[in-house]
């Protein structure tokens, strides 16, 4: 906020207040920060994919997936967030065949990548291809110890929408430990 303060068409302040906004359960504030940053900067791949966000947490899935794909044409050399924002876009936007494949392209570039992970577990689940799924979730287990649906729940990627419980559904036919305490601990001495 002292950002904008001092600098009021500063987009990438608009887009870290997105952010925190998002993060404290403001959704409604997070989105209308992402929407000035993007108003400043229409151009611009990252206020593009922090809106992406900011819409996915809202409920706007089928604008967050126009703006994904734009700031992913816009950026072909993006970071690693993108293809998975945008498949989250996807799978939120009820279209889990391209999701997929979005997920897919992204573990091509690195396929430890926990984001598609996740993304590609659940657009099987909703592809009713769940023993791959469960695939990709032991894939994901063993990339990140400390996953569970408990924690993807106090996450809220989805925000507060009805979508959320539906992609906590998915991550738990996928077989996701629902608790820290389900995961399974290696043994001592265990390679």
């Amino acid at each position: 906020r002292e950002a904008i303060r001092l600098e009021p068409d500063l987009a990438l302040a608009y887009q870290v207040l997105s952010y925190g906004l998002a993060e404290s359960g403001d959704y409604q504030g997070g989105l209308q920060a992402a929407e000035r940053a993007a108003e400043l900067n229409p151009s611009d791949p990252d206020s593009l994919m922090a809106l992406a966000k900011a819409q996915l947490r809202f409920g706007s899935y089928d604008e967050a997936v126009a703006n994904a794909a734009l700031a992913r044409r816009l950026h072909p050399m993006a970071p690693g967030y993108y293809p998975y924002v945008h498949g989250q876009a996807l799978y939120a936007a009820g279209q889990a065949g391209e999701a997929e494949e979005v997920a897919a392209e992204c573990l091509l570039d690195a396929p430890r990548e926990a984001n598609c992970l996740r993304i590609e577990a659940v657009s099987l689940v909703r592809l009713d291809r769940v023993p791959e799924a469960r695939t990709v979730m032991t894939r994901l287990a063993a990339q990140d110890p400390s996953f569970s649906v408990a924690a993807e729940r106090r996450l809220r990627r989805f925000g507060d929408s009805p979508l959320m419980q539906r992609y906590l559904d998915d991550l738990a036919a996928a077989g996701a430990p629902a608790d820290l305490d389900q995961v399974a601990m290696p043994r001592p001495g265990a390679a």
